[in-house]
């Protein structure tokens, strides 16, 4: 008969956690532009060219002086332009752009966080979670989108839920917290959401 080889302990909760991390390695991963993993090279756009040279008021010569320009009058002026004010819908602008920079800010921050992964370092895989859980929590999301990202952070807090009181150096008790939470049914729904809300980041919400 062959003898049995004992596997290591730490070599079995390796291989558990591996598994789990299988489960979610994709969940992310596939994001391009402003939702690209942190690895990616940021892309520097050049500075638009000013349309208009603006003349400061002392380099106008006045017809006074032999110039061309009349001399400006000390009398004010009673059809001067009142100042422009903001519009309601000029503020409703403002506001759906601070939503959207807060929207791509919170789903970066979670993409680099996620596909950051690896079941060598237990300890960085619970921390992911926690990283990408706390990002996508308290931001305020458009009615499109809003039960993607629901379905999204539930999933994520979940896991984050169940690493609270584990020994995050733990490889296998990592690994069996991560099982007993999601399955990978779920973790393939979260990714298909995960998708859905890059869509629409994209077309919608897109990156200044």
């Amino acid at each position: 008969m062959l003898p049995v080889r004992q596997i290591p302990s730490r070599r079995r909760a390796s291989v558990r956690l591996a598994a789990a991390f299988a489960l979610c390695a994709g969940l992310l991963g596939g994001c391009v532009g402003p939702f690209a993993p942190a690895s990616s090279e940021p892309s520097i756009e050049p500075l638009p060219e000013a349309s208009a040279v603006i003349v400061a008021p002392d380099a106008v010569i006045p017809e006074s002086d032999g110039g061309s320009v009349p001399a400006p009058s000390d009398e004010p002026d009673d059809e001067a332009a009142p100042d422009d004010e903001a519009t309601p819908e000029d503020e409703a602008a403002v506001e759906e752009t601070s939503d959207c920079v807060d929207l791509q800010t919170a789903w970066t921050t979670t993409n680099q966080a996620l596909v950051s992964l690896s079941p060598e370092h237990p300890r960085a895989f619970v921390n992911s979670f926690r990283v990408a859980a706390d990002a996508m929590a308290g931001v305020t999301v458009p009615d499109d989108v809003a039960d993607d990202w629901a379905a999204m952070s539930a999933y994520l807090a979940r896991v984050n839920a169940a690493f609270a009181d584990v020994d995050a150096n733990d490889a296998d008790a990592v690994a069996s917290a991560m099982r007993d939470a999601v399955s990978a049914q779920d973790t393939e729904a979260a990714a298909a959401t995960a998708r859905e809300i890059t869509s629409f980041l994209a077309a919608d919400c897109p990156a200044e």
